[in-house]
């Protein structure tokens, strides 16, 4: 009677748990049947699990198997396109999967529901149902009852905690219903396979009854519903951290909202429900509320990807302390402002701010959070752990920059002199602002080498981007301004919300500079911090991205609305004089406030000006290899289970590593012929084949003079061989030396390590 109950909650443990995964994942016509994918997933695992208990393997021989097995339907769902002929891994495969599961455990770790179910988080799902129904069909056979429902329960409530929405009494009820069942279940179980005790004078006991194991269960079952009622906000964004608190980040379904903390070029911000987030009313002699930003928080790291926050320390507010040091406050000219702000619609732990917080006031309404309450994080944001909520008050002191009065002392060079080009627009009379001198006692951030990090493998292209869109520049606010036109006012860049976010949209490489590409110089605000903050990277200023707020809207009674529509990114630049500088290169400037550059073309007041509309055509596309970036992948999937899939993939990773070289000696011998008979387009050939296979950019668009230029000399006598027999129709005019002499320099400008790892790169071969 037991494990029958145990077997039908299992099921109902199952259901419930794919069911809750669509309140978490976007389904639709054109986004991948996940739903299918997770059933086969629970169907596959539970079948091959029984299949090996039928052969009487050790057990721990049937774990090896069932995780090669898994192992495979990984690979098979997250990277099947690295597959050689749909089953065999290849050499890009372990890359190709450590990308897609930093990508798929980046959205888990901070992405607002529904998140598009990418093929890295359907695979991890799949793996979770895997094993889901191993235990299950274990819990059929041998195991014990409780491996028919606990494990499906857990996870069920690991996805709620993820959801982290009002639920309802329905969904409660279920779960409940499910601890009540397995509760009976096992100890039905145990009843029925245990003897009668005895006492000790040999007296039989009397057995447990079934009304006491159910009232047991429903009293554990009340009390979950109780504690998941009231203490549902209490984990915060340091324990398990919410993708959605109350409501969509999304949509207009209403609700409470949240925002990503994570910024690259995917559309996280776009919402289209208008829903009101906060009301603030200013104390005297705040700046126009037009005018204000509110932030809440900074992100400073880049991963080659997108922007996150650095694991930074956050200790508790002190009520006679300074909420964040000197350094992380802009230094020059502000405006001190006093704010009361009434939360509405916001779920976050971040606290909106107008400027850098320096006091939390305490409030005698009902509704106000005691400012011992806050902690202080250390990029100076303020931070509320149990999540804010409809109705909360706190009030701010806080400094708003007022660059204005600075432009001056920007403006100026080391010398007190206005800069080369702000001087030059002076003239023309387009910059009406003397040069000032200011004696500014300036802390500097302990290390501004972390705000200029990039990855490794950044691509080169992109320096080149921001050395030609600020060419002529002489100071970094120079640099920053002209980069912020380019954006912001150049007329280059198109602000729309309708653009795809698909896989190819995510490069920013290729979002920049090749006219092909997805969305190209299209985006929202993400796109354009993103682009701008690694830009400012690129020319070595300290740069980081700024998520927060543009102005709300005022009403009559001087209250600032802001709705979830005003969630916004830009970016702050650390120039030597004041600290950190806000620069806003999203180009919406009917629903922004004036830009710093909004006042001349800075390209028509630089000695050498760059053209960034030709950039297009003066940048290589990028290499596929370096698309993403990542430094630093962590073990996530290899390190624990590389001891039972290892020997199974020795005989596969030796039969690749015998066929890719083998089939580029027999090209090379083949082409060696050719040239022997003065064809010199086999050894042109055989060299752009080995610039693929070692990483560099060959584009199809460019001719082979210009190949040769844009990679290296030596290659230019070599070029203008084959384009004299390719387009004037000379022939004769290859050798074996040739083939020889290229391949001499290719060992000369290469490594060893390098090459043989080009050696075993399958791209030329599937690509040409």
């Amino acid at each position: 009677m037991g494990r029958r109950i145990g077997q039908v909650a299992g099921i109902a443990g199952l259901v419930m748990v794919i069911t809750r995964l669509g309140r978490l994942l976007q389904s639709g016509p054109e986004i991948v049947q996940w739903e299918l994918i997770l059933v086969a997933s629970v169907f596959l695992g539970a079948v091959i699990w029984w299949l090996l208990e039928q052969l009487s393997l050790t057990r721990s021989i049937a774990i090896a198997i069932f995780a090669a097995a898994g192992l495979i339907l990984l690979i098979r769902i997250s990277v099947p396109m690295t597959l050689i002929g749909g089953i065999l891994p290849s050499v890009e495969t372990p890359g190709a999967l450590a990308d897609e599961m930093v990508s798929a455990f980046r959205i888990i770790r901070s992405g607002v529901p529904p998140v598009l179910p990418t093929e890295g988080i359907v695979a991890i799902l799949a793996m979770v149902m895997w094993a889901l129904g191993a235990l299950y069909s274990w819990g059929l056979s041998v195991g014990p009852v409780g491996a028919l429902t606990l494990p499906s329960l857990v996870v069920y409530l690991q996805f709620a905690v993820f959801d982290r929405i009002g639920a309802g009494l329905g969904w409660m009820t279920l779960a409940a219903g499910l601890l009540v069942a397995t509760i009976i279940s096992v100890a039905l179980d145990r009843r029925s396979e245990t003897g009668r005790a005895r006492d000790a004078e040999g007296r039989t006991m009397p057995r447990r009854s079934l009304p006491g194991s159910i009232t047991m269960a429903g009293s554990i079952a009340l009390v979950a519903l109780l504690a998941a009622s009231t203490i549902g906000g209490i984990p915060s964004e340091y324990g398990n951290i919410p993708w959605r608190s109350g409501g969509s980040g999304f949509g207009a379904e209403g609700g409470r909202i949240s925002f990503d903390r994570f910024v690259d070029l995917r559309q996280r911000l776009i919402n289209r429900s208008n829903e009101v987030v906060f009301r603030a009313t200013l104390g005297e002699g705040a700046p126009p509320p037009e005018s204000l930003y509110w932030r809440m928080e900074t992100l400073d790291v880049f991963d080659g990807v997108g922007w996150s926050r650095s694991s930074g320390s956050i200790r508790n507010y002190e009520s006679d302390g300074d909420v964040g040091a000197d350094y992380l406050r802009y230094q020059g000219s502000s405006a001190d402002v006093l704010q009361m702000v009434q939360v509405q619609a916001l779920a976050e732990t971040r606290v909106p701010t107008a400027g850098v917080a320096t006091e939390i006031h305490q409030l005698s309404s009902r509704r106000a959070i005691d400012p011992l309450a806050f902690r202080v994080a250390q990029d100076a944001s303020v931070v509320y752990p149990p999540v804010l909520r409809e109705g909360d008050i706190y009030q701010i002191r806080a400094l708003y920059p007022d660059y204005d009065a600075d432009l001056g002392v920007l403006a100026s060079n080391n010398t007190g002199e206005l800069s080369p080009m702000f001087q030059a627009a002076s003239s023309e009379g387009v910059f009406p602002v003397l040069a000032e001198q200011r004696d500014i006692s300036i802390e500097s951030p302990p290390d501004l080498d972390f705000y200029i990090a990039l990855p490794e493998d950044t691509p080169l292209t992109l320096r080149g981007v921001a050395a030609s869109v600020t060419r002529g520049a002489t100071t970094d606010f120079e640099q920053a301004w002209m980069l912020e036109h380019w954006f912001r006012n150049s007329g280059t860049f198109e602000y729309s919300t309708e653009v795809s976010t698909g896989h190819d949209s995510l490069v920013l490489e290729e979002w920049l500079s090749d006219p092909t590409s997805q969305n190209y110089r299209t985006g929202y605000c993400e796109q354009f911090a993103t682009s701008m903050a690694v830009l400012g990277r690129m020319l070595n200023i300290p740069s980081r991205v700024v998520l927060g707020f543009t102005p709300g809207e005022v009403t009559s009674q001087d209250v600032i609305q802001v709705r979830d529509t005003n969630a916004h990114a830009w970016v702050e630049m650390w120039m030597p004089e004041v600290g950190w500088v806000q620069f806003d290169p999203t180009p919406r400037g009917e629903f922004l406030p004036e830009s710093l550059t909004a006042g001349f073309d800075p390209d028509e007041f630089v000695d050498d000006p760059g053209f960034p509309d030709s950039l297009a055509g003066e940048i290589n596309p990028p290499d596929a290899g370096n698309a993403t970036g990542i430094e630093d992948i962590p073990p996530a999937t290899g390190g624990e289970l590389a001891p039972r899939w290892w020997p199974l993939l020795i005989p596969i990773l030796i039969l690749i590593g015998s066929l890719v070289p083998a089939a580029k000696r027999v090209r090379r011998r083949r082409r060696l012929r050719r040239a022997r008979n003065g064809d010199i387009t086999a050894v042109w050939d055989e060299i752009v084949d080995r610039l693929v296979d070692l990483g560099e950019p060959v584009p199809s668009s460019l001719t082979p003079m210009e190949l040769a230029r844009s990679t290296d000399a030596a290659l230019l006598s070599l070029a203008v061989g084959y384009s004299a027999t390719v387009y004037g129709g000379r022939e004769g005019l290859g050798s074996e030396l040739d083939l020889l002499s290229a391949e001499g320099w290719l060992s000369q400008r290469y490594d060893t390590g390098r090459r043989i790892r080009a050696s075993m790169s399958t791209r030329s071969l599937l690509d040409r």
